[in-house]
C-alpha cells in the first residue's frame, strides 16, 4: 500500500529528526562544566560586549551567556546576533538569558530562565529540540521541579554575597550538596563565585561555575579567567 508505505516513511523520518535533535542536545550539554561567563550589560561599565566576550574566550571560557536588564530588545538583538556568531567561530557555547525570542533570533545554543521568567515547561516546549534550557533556583524543591519540566541544567545560587544582585538570597554551599543529591542533571552555581572560592564550590558538587564581577570587574576579564581555570584544574 504505497500511501501506508508513505506514512511509514514520514513516521522514520520524524523519529530520526528527533532523535539526532536530542543528540545534539547532549553534545551542547557537555560544554556546561568548569568556568561559565556571564555578560552582563550593567557589569560591563561602558565596554563592549564582543571585546570582553573575546577575551573571555581567549581565557579559555567555553560558555558565555548574554544578561541584560537594561536595552531594549531591538538594542539587545544585534549584540546577541553578534556574540552567537563569536561563539560559533570558537566553538563556545551561547545561551541567552531571559527571552527566548531573542534566543530564536540570534540562534542561540540555549536559553537560561529564572524563576520569575517563563516557565520552564513552557519554554522546553518552544524551544527548539536540539537547544539546551537552564533554569535558576535557590532550594531544592524548585530543582527538582525544574529537571521534572525539562530542563536540561539547573543554576543554584547565590553561594555568597555578590555585588553583581545585592537582592540575591545566599543559600551557601550545603543547598548546593542538597540539591546534588535530589537531582541527576548537571549544576551550575552563582552568586558571589571568584578564584578563591571556586575550587569549593566545585568540589560541594557544581559541574560549573558561573561568574560575572569576579571576571568582568578584572582588569583584563582573559588573564582572570585563566587564572580560575588554573585553580579548578583537578578539582573533579
Amino acid at each position: 500500500d504505497s500511501e501506508k508505505f508513505k506514512q511509514a516513511r514520514f513516521s522514520l523520518y520524524t523519529i530520526e529528526r528527533r532523535l539526532m535533535s536530542k543528540l545534539l542536545r547532549q553534545d551542547r550539554l557537555k560544554y556546561i562544566s568548569g568556568l561559565y561567563v556571564i555578560i552582563d550589560t550593567q557589569s560591563l561599565k561602558g565596554r563592549r560586549h564582543l571585546e570582553v566576550a573575546r577575551q573571555v574566550i581567549r581565557g579559555g571560557v567555553k560558555v558565555i551567556q548574554l544578561r541584560d536588564k537594561t536595552l531594549t530588545k531591538g538594542e539587545l538583538l544585534p549584540i546577541a546576533r553578534e556574540l552567537r556568531s563569536l561563539c560559533t567561530q570558537h566553538v563556545v557555547l551561547f545561551i541567552m538569558n531571559d527571552y527566548l525570542d531573542v534566543a530564536l533570533d540570534a540562534d542561540a545554543d540555549g536559553l537560561h530562565v529564572g524563576q520569575e521568567d517563563l516557565p520552564i515547561a513552557v519554554a522546553r516546549r518552544l524551544l527548539p529540540l536540539d537547544r539546551i534550557l537552564g533554569g535558576s533556583t535557590t532550594t531544592v524543591e524548585q530543582a527538582v521541579k525544574a529537571q521534572s519540566e525539562g530542563a536540561d541544567y539547573i543554576a543554584v545560587g547565590s553561594m555568597y554575597p555578590t555585588p553583581s544582585k545585592e537582592t540575591a538570597k545566599v543559600v551557601g554551599l550545603e543547598r548546593l550538596r542538597q540539591v546534588r543529591q535530589a537531582v541527576s542533571l548537571p549544576l551550575v552555581a552563582i552568586g558571589g563565585i571568584t578564584g578563591d572560592n571556586a575550587p569549593e564550590v566545585m568540589a560541594a558538587g557544581a559541574d560549573s561555575v558561573a561568574v560575572i564581577s569576579a571576571v568582568l570587574a578584572a582588569e583584563s576579564p582573559e588573564e582572570a579567567c585563566r587564572e580560575i581555570i588554573r585553580g579548578l584544574s583537578g578539582v573533579k
